[in-house]
């Protein structure tokens, strides 16, 4: 689970089981880390992560396009508020919250150092370009479309982590069904694409310790 302006919002282990040790925030990342991540990125090339970042970005886009629907459903039926097209600047404090969108936009595409991975992998090194440049908008896309529909569909109460919006009733029909499949999606989605983000390390951390 997660805290937010001193709301407990329950994750789904703890919503599906209660708050026990064994699915707290530490074990949870601990077997994460030792059974997903270390297998994943002890793969001699990047080239062997292509399923699983294939299935990391469909279902990103699962996540998209069930926000996209609830969005598009509670918009036809009158349910949801127009959101603010601009934000309320009370002072100095509030120009100084703009900033911490920064830090969001800045570590959304970190993975940018495994070009040179991909490069020496390829038989074709002219396919870099359009490699990259399909990268970027697949992502450019899905961020946009993320934000767009999470707004659109929480408005004002969206939360600086949207997952845990998705902790309560969203006003349709099998909503704590949608709500599941949303956070399962997504916490799977982050689990396939982070061994990527960690290749690199693991790359140079093997190469320094044997040479």
């Amino acid at each position: 689970g997660t805290s937010s302006t001193g709301v407990h919002h329950r994750g789904i282990l703890e919503g599906w089981f209660g708050a026990h040790l064994w699915n707290s925030r530490a074990i949870v990342l601990l077997a994460t880390t030792l059974f997903v991540f270390a297998p994943l990125v002890s793969f001699k090339r990047l080239d062997s992560l292509r399923y699983t970042s294939a299935l990391s970005v469909a279902l990103a886009v699962v996540f998209v396009v069930i926000t996209a629907g609830i969005a598009i459903i509670k918009l036809f039926n009158g349910t949801v508020a127009m959101p603010k097209l601009f934000p309320e600047l009370d002072g100095l404090s509030s120009i100084w919250k703009l900033f911490t969108a920064v830090p969001v936009l800045v570590t959304a595409y970190i993975c940018h150092y495994n070009v040179h991975s991909i490069d020496n992998e390829l038989e074709d090194r002219t396919q870099i370009k359009p490699i990259v440049r399909t990268s970027l908008f697949l992502c450019s896309s899905v961020y946009i479309a993320t934000s767009f529909f999470a707004y659109l569909l929480f408005g004002e109460g969206t939360l600086d982590d949207v997952l845990a919006n998705f902790d309560a009733n969203l006003g349709i029909p099998f909503s704590s069904v949608f709500d599941d499949i949303v956070r399962v999606s997504y916490a799977a989605h982050v689990m396939l694409v982070f061994p990527i983000v960690f290749f690199a390390l693991r790359l140079n951390l093997d190469g320094l310790l044997f040479p």
